[in-house]
């Protein structure tokens, strides 16, 4: 975060990010240590990196600031998913499609944002440009692009904005 080089940590989880195009500059990737700390690199010209600001490409990995160890997270096309320890879900980059569930009113965030109203949640995923949210009481939240009904509710292919059971 001081934005001084070091030695790579002991990582945990890695994840990869998808594109509809087939330029690889186009994507990002997310490394979580064993402490829980959020790295981020690739395409960040929506802010997907959670890193503040939206340079391009940022080619090595940066650790994000979170207020909480992660335990996973989940990377649609332009956007980034975090989940915290605690059952909170940070989510950064476009939310053009509400991608991360922060409405209508909000294109996209460089900096990771939890104003979706998600709690106790234990397992998440990313589509293209839509995610899903599974509840430590078993309901799973939708949110994003619905053009094809993925997200089984039928909206007449508008996109879900917040997130829906």
């Amino acid at each position: 975060m001081s934005g001084k080089e070091t030695s790579a940590p002991a990582f945990a989880q890695v994840y990869a990010g998808a594109s509809a195009t087939s330029n690889a500059g186009e994507q990002h990737s997310l490394w979580i240590d064993q402490q829980g700390n959020v790295y981020t690199s690739g395409n960040n010209d929506r802010g997907q990196l959670c890193l503040g600001g939206t340079e391009p490409f940022v080619n090595l990995p940066n650790q994000v600031s979170l207020k909480g160890p992660a335990v996973a997270a989940a990377i649609g096309e332009d956007f980034t998913l975090i989940l915290l320890d605690d059952g909170s879900v940070y989510g950064c980059g476009s939310n053009e499609k509400g991608e991360l569930g922060l409405g209508n009113s909000v294109n996209s965030v460089d900096t990771p944002s939890n104003d979706n109203g998600l709690s106790n949640i234990i397992d998440l995923s990313a589509g293209l440009n839509h995610a899903l949210f599974q509840a430590a009481n078993g309901n799973v939240y939708g949110t994003g692009s619905n053009i094809y009904m993925q997200l089984c509710e039928f909206t007449d292919g508008e996109p879900v904005t917040t997130p829906k059971v």
